[in-house]
């Protein structure tokens, strides 16, 4: 399969090749996408209520997610430290779900030492559950897994606050 370039900037060939690795069959043509409760329980207790997700919203209309059950960001966070915290997570989740390797070391109640104690909680990547369809795919369901985390913390940064990279504009179908 040949990706052109600008479908690898804009990430259509990862929705593409994600697609194909991890569908299972459409349900009345709809993808049926991964979804595990350990997407749930980690959005409840570090971005806000994920049963109040809209979802993706059309053009012109504002995604305020997650509204008033938002943990983060937090009111009256910098940009910087939005980035700082952003950029935990990922080396967090990416550290133990993808290398499987021990949380990185953190300072006691920081970001990151909150993140890894509630992995060990969860015991994850060891017992996630997900749907049988999945079942010859666990490295790639972690990824998944990791993958829509990441878009949640995205969209939460997306409708916080005012000025570049925020104010609830609509979030993009994806």
């Amino acid at each position: 399969m040949t990706i052109p370039r600008r479908d690898l900037l804009t990430g259509s060939a990862l929705l593409l090749v994600g697609s194909s690795a991890v569908s299972a069959k459409p349900a009345k043509g709809k993808q049926k996408l991964l979804r595990t409760q350990f997407m749930a329980d980690f959005t409840a207790a570090f971005i806000g209520d994920p049963k109040t997700m809209k979802g993706s919203t059309g053009p012109g209309q504002v995604d305020s997610w997650p509204g008033t059950t938002r943990i983060w960001p937090t009111t009256g966070q910098k940009a910087v430290d939005i980035v700082a915290d952003f950029a935990t997570f990922v080396n967090v989740l990416m550290t133990v779900g993808y290398v499987l390797a021990p949380p990185p070391a953190a300072a006691s109640g920081s970001l990151g030492d909150r993140i890894a104690k509630f992995l060990q909680a969860q015991n994850w990547p060891t017992k996630t559950t997900f749907p049988p369809d999945y079942k010859d795919e666990l490295p790639t369901v972690h990824q998944v897994e990791i993958a829509v985390i990441l878009d949640r913390l995205q969209q939460s940064m997306n409708s916080f606050g005012t000025g570049a990279g925020g104010g609830g504009s609509n979030w993009p179908p994806h």
